[in-house]
């Protein structure tokens, strides 16, 4: 649900409009002027954290597990149908798709095995 109400910026205290789109979106704006939409300047100048190299190895280990369930088919990959498309090329596509989560996963896993070497000095 979209939502625009006054509030103030966490940063400096000035007053601003609180907006989001009700997809996870949102913005602080300065005024409600219409496009092009004034941001205010906290929000804008606002960084994302960096990846923290703690949760890296987590970060990785999800791909894996991800890249691996799609391989093995645990994990179904959607193929949609193209117009004018047989059921069979449909099929030949979806197997590709499926070769290619598999490439994916052998490399992921030998260079996550290689970073483990290397770091436990091997």
């Amino acid at each position: 649900m979209r939502r625009t109400y006054p509030t103030r910026c966490f940063k400096c205290n000035a007053p601003v409009f609180y907006h989001t789109n009700g997809y996870g979106d949102c913005v602080f704006l300065d005024a409600l002027t219409g496009a092009p939409w004034p941001v205010h300047e906290c929000w804008a100048q606002r960084t994302r954290p960096k990846r923290d190299a703690t949760n890296e190895p987590e970060a990785r280990f999800q791909e894996l597990t991800l890249a691996k369930e799609i391989a093995a088919g645990s994990r179904p990959i959607m193929v949609r149908r193209l117009a004018g498309e047989s059921t069979v090329d449909r099929i030949v596509r979806e197997n590709e798709a499926k070769r290619r989560a598999m490439r994916d996963y052998r490399e992921l896993n030998s260079s996550l095995r290689l970073q483990r070497l290397r770091r436990d000095g091997r």
